[in-house]
């Protein structure tokens, strides 16, 4: 097991905060355990736990990450949950009409999770042997938005290869290669960031996204405002 994997496995927020500023780890360590932080207690919990530990002794050996962290703490953030629908596997007016259910359904109370399954099980394709099952609800997953400048470097596409007289499709990055903080975001279209980052907790967000061919639904878990007071002088 590599450490990107074994990090992803702790939830003990006192221990990854720890580790965010422990001059024993290495860079890449400390990268992901700030975003396992971020992802498993939210941005606004896990940051008051990290905030005193950047002034300590042992912090002040690991510059210019412990900037880095200041810097990162001083942005906007937005914790959502998000699904989509391909251009290709629904019209427009029977897309617009599945989200405007699933919208009915998040803002009534019905929990993400039930209303995922719901509606991935209803527009599941047949099962298919070499596929397995696969449903025109896509998930996007708990996403940690927050501006930085290297979004909106690249984006993920289909891509054709040929092989031994067949061809086969996969999905990969195409631009600047994401730095490892954005990894999470390879399929966040960042043209939906201002929107979100003004949105309130509990809101149910609709937009299309020109650049993945899909429109994504979100639902708002968490607001994060920023704080200058933690950016570098």
């Amino acid at each position: 097991m590599d450490s990107r994997s074994l990090i992803a496995q702790v939830s003990n927020l006192p221990l990854l905060a720890a580790l965010v500023v422990d001059p024993g780890s290495d860079p890449e360590c400390r990268e992901d355990v700030l975003s396992q932080g971020i992802q498993v207690g939210g941005p606004n919990r896990f940051f008051d736990l990290l905030r005193p530990q950047l002034s300590t002794a042992a912090a002040k050996n690991i510059q210019p990450w412990v900037n880095e962290v200041r810097d990162r703490m001083s942005r906007p953030h937005a914790v959502v949950d998000a699904l989509s629908i391909s251009y290709e596997d629904m019209s427009r007016q029977e897309a617009l009409a599945v989200i405007a259910r699933i919208t009915n359904d998040l803002r009534r109370g019905v929990p993400w999770t039930k209303v995922y399954e719901q509606y991935s099980e209803e527009f599941s394709y047949p099962p298919v042997p070499k596929t397995g099952d696969r449903t025109k609800i896509g998930l996007l997953g708990s996403l940690v938005i927050f501006p930085d400048p290297a979004l909106g470097s690249g984006h993920m596409a289909e891509v054709t290869f040929s092989s031994g007289g067949s061809q086969d499709k996969v999905v990969q990055w195409q631009g600047t290669p994401l730095p490892r903080h954005l990894w999470g975001l390879a399929y966040f279209d960042p043209a939906h960031l201002p929107t979100l980052l003004k949105a309130s907790v509990g809101d149910v967000i609709s937009v299309p996204s020109e650049i993945n061919h899909e429109y994504v639904l979100y639902q708002v878990q968490e607001i994060y405002k920023g704080n200058a007071e933690n950016r570098p002088q």
